[in-house]
């Protein structure tokens, strides 16, 4: 919720609100419905993920639809369940091309944890500098991965090209989607293209 001048208080839930998988909807919905419905402000803004009743509950009590695009829709669902050489196969003919000559250019991706949170920061600050914009301190950087990582619901990877980092990303899950949050690069050549 946010004060916005003469406008009032404005709300927003971006890509929620979220059910517990191990609840029953039919008796949650309602409730949350009605919940959102007793302590609408002057605008809210609500997008519900891949759940149908939720917006159709929301519908029925009055809320609309809107375009605002408060939020970024994801552009690209990829199924991961499938193995790595599907996954590949569903490339376009370039990236399966760059990503066949990683291995041979000393290009390898690892899942990352806790102990690269310095990297992905001095990366992040990297871009930073090079793009223009404030960069994230080690504690904020520290205090999203801990507050979502115990649960699984934060991931780090980072890029190395001959065992040297070159990239980090911190990606968060959520509704059974996972979304990059963080990312930090160096300028370097690309050595696959």
């Amino acid at each position: 919720m946010r004060r916005v001048g003469p406008v009032g208080e404005v709300g927003y839930v971006s890509y929620g609100p979220l059910v517990a998988a191990d609840v029953p909807r039919e008796q949650v919905v309602p409730r949350l419905v009605e919940g959102l419905d007793r302590h609408r402000p002057r605008a809210l803004f609500v997008q519900p993920v891949d759940h149908d009743d939720v917006s159709r509950g929301l519908l029925g009590a009055g809320f609309r639809g809107s375009s605002a695009g408060v939020a970024p829709a994801s552009t690209i669902r990829i199924d991961l369940s499938p193995d790595e050489d599907r996954l590949r196969a569903g490339l376009s003919k370039r990236n399966r091309r760059w990503t066949g000559r990683w291995a041979d250019a000393g290009v390898t991706v690892r899942r990352g944890g806790r102990a690269d949170l310095d990297l992905l920061t001095s990366l992040i600050g990297r871009s930073a500098a090079h793009q223009g914009f404030a960069e994230l301190s080690p504690e904020y950087v520290r205090r999203l991965y801990d507050r979502f990582a115990p649960s699984g619901h934060a991931e780090t990877f980072v890029g190395e090209v001959h065992g040297h980092p070159v990239a980090a990303e911190l990606f968060t899950a959520c509704g059974g989607v996972l979304r990059c949050r963080l990312t930090g690069r160096t300028a370097t050549r690309r050595p696959w293209s």
